[in-house]
């Protein structure tokens, strides 16, 4: 996760320029589509738009700015393909890691295209985005900040929301079995209410007291969250697993 984001942070300063960027952005996607895929599969898309949005800025220098972006996503998805090559290699000299071969866990791993359409898969995705992300109050709050903000902030909150909602349509299976998952792709959607709350309480109608509370009142709800979900774990750990 700190990897592809130090990935997604020096691909953007690459794109316009400098070879210092562009080799950190290509180390640290490297090192992070080795260590896991789908994590810096999840980083994909809001780099995706960051390219297209510096296209549109910078359409003088379109060739230049598609090779960069080439150069810097592809080497991380080169070196996953790889690493995994190397590691089913390996797998192979043990008959009880058959069914880890990537050609298996891959089919697992992303699951059957009628998943995407189920309801109860989009249940699982709603009740854990409440339990593990933001909470109905940081929600109800990206909300209706969202549709109060100026025409660009809401397209950037809707980018954001749309990064969040790539990876478990693309890794569906792991997203509906492991929350854990949450913890990459949960970013985009903090990043999305931290722009919303941002641009709300700008607002000259919502009086400053009004806005401190609601920011007390998010944060709080999102501690309450945690502290009677995942809190409860914790003092079970030494014991609850062998």
């Amino acid at each position: 996760l700190c990897l592809g984001a130090w990935f997604l942070h020096f691909y953007w300063i690459a794109l316009g320029g400098g070879i210092v960027a562009l080799a950190a952005a290509l180390t640290c996607g490297v090192l992070a589509a080795i260590v896991k895929a789908p994590t810096f599969c999840a980083f994909l898309t809001p780099a995706l738009f960051i390219l297209v949005a510096e296209a549109i800025h910078r359409r003088a220098r379109l060739g230049p700015l598609l090779f960069r972006g080439a150069l810097m996503t592809g080497g991380g998805l080169i070196a996953a393909a790889a690493w995994t090559a190397y590691a089913d290699r390996i797998k192979t000299l043990n008959p009880l890691a058959h069914d880890l071969q990537s050609a298996i866990a891959s089919k697992w791993i992303i699951g059957d295209l009628s998943l995407r359409f189920a309801p109860s898969f989009w249940a699982t995705i709603g009740t854990t985005t409440k339990d593990t992300v933001l909470g109905w109050i940081g929600l109800i709050v990206l909300a209706l900040f969202a549709l109060t903000a100026p025409g660009g902030t809401r397209r950037v909150i809707g980018l954001l929301v749309l990064c969040y909602l790539v990876p478990p349509l693309v890794f569906s299976n792991v997203y509906l079995v492991h929350d854990y998952y949450f913890f990459t792709n949960g970013i985009f959607l903090l990043v999305a209410l931290a722009l919303a709350l941002s641009r709300g309480l700008d607002l000259p109608r919502l009086p400053r007291w009004a806005g401190g509370g609601l920011l007390v009142l998010t944060l709080g709800a999102g501690f309450i969250t945690y502290s009677r979900g995942y809190y409860r774990l914790i003092p079970a750990n030494e014991t609850r697993v062998p």
